[in-house]
């Protein structure tokens, strides 16, 4: 009987150290699952961050190229209503003279005397009529309507290539564009057709914008301005707001600038005693 208890006891004493093990390891999983777990969720942290540093960046990307993309199509916007062209016209007439080494900003000036030129001419004017009959060119169309000045200019840049070079054709180009014609030289100089092509040019490369593009980049930029406008009146509100109590404290310190001078001049005469002590 008491063997038995004993062999008893000991499978007992057996079962009991495997279960230990079977602890020990369980304890050893779970901690290396802990360890798993928290340099996991560390890692999940680390990518987030990355992923909400790209993603402002990436914001910061956008924003900034859709303001410039607004610039540009505002600056064609306002540009072409100055000098007198739609804005499809603007973006070839662009591409156009910065192939020819001029720029379409000088065409604002030429566009004045051209459109001038253009109602004297429709007013019966006999030496404005006579420039545009020494190309060959009719201000009314067809229907015996004023043509446009965009139509009118596209047809007189043409006229003048296919004339002749000398004094004749620089005095008409002179007496319709004003001091614009020296500019565009290089392009009323060149060869017949070449406005066309790069007109055609302007619009394979994706040059011009339509009319859309356009306003959307006006609206845009209208409402960065208002966004811009907005916050300044909300930061000049609060300046008001606290305006007062800044006054007071500037009043304050001016009725106690005596005592306050005072008090100073016996600090800075204690420090000056002091560093010449130290010095010596």
């Amino acid at each position: 009987m008491a063997l038995e208890i004993f062999k008893l006891f000991g499978s007992v004493m057996i079962n009991n150290d495997e279960a230990n093990k079977s602890i020990a390891k369980t304890t050893d999983n779970a901690e290396g699952l802990g360890s798993k777990l928290v340099s996991g969720a560390g890692t999940a942290l680390k990518f987030g961050a990355a992923i909400g540093t790209a993603a402002i960046a990436g914001g910061t990307a956008l924003f900034g190229l859709a303001t410039k993309a607004a610039e540009s199509t505002d600056r064609i916007d306002k540009l072409s209503q100055k000098i007198g062209l739609s804005r499809k016209g603007f973006q070839e007439w662009e591409f156009i003279l910065s192939q020819s080494g001029a720029n379409v900003e000088s065409l604002q000036g030429g566009f004045k005397k051209f459109s001038g030129v253009i109602v004297d001419a429709s007013e019966g004017n006999k030496l404005a009529k006579k420039s545009f009959e020494d190309l060959g060119l009719s201000i009314t169309n067809n229907e015996g309507k004023l043509k446009s000045q965009e139509e009118m200019f596209n047809e007189t840049v043409i006229a003048l290539q296919n004339m002749e070079e000398g004094p004749k054709k620089a005095a008409l180009a002179t007496d319709l564009l004003g001091k614009s014609a020296s500019e565009l030289a290089p392009l009323i100089n060149g060869a017949a057709g070449s406005v066309e092509d790069m007109r055609q040019q302007a619009n394979e490369l994706g040059l011009v914008l339509s009319d859309d593009s356009v306003d959307a980049g006006v609206k845009f930029t209208d409402s960065i301005d208002q966004a811009k406008r907005s916050l300044t009146a909300v930061v000049t509100t609060i300046g008001v707001q606290v305006m007062p109590i800044v006054q007071k404290l500037l009043e304050w310190a001016m009725d106690k600038m005596p005592v306050i001078q005072s008090v100073l001049g016996k600090v800075f005469d204690s420090i000056s005693l002091f560093v010449e002590v130290f010095v010596s």
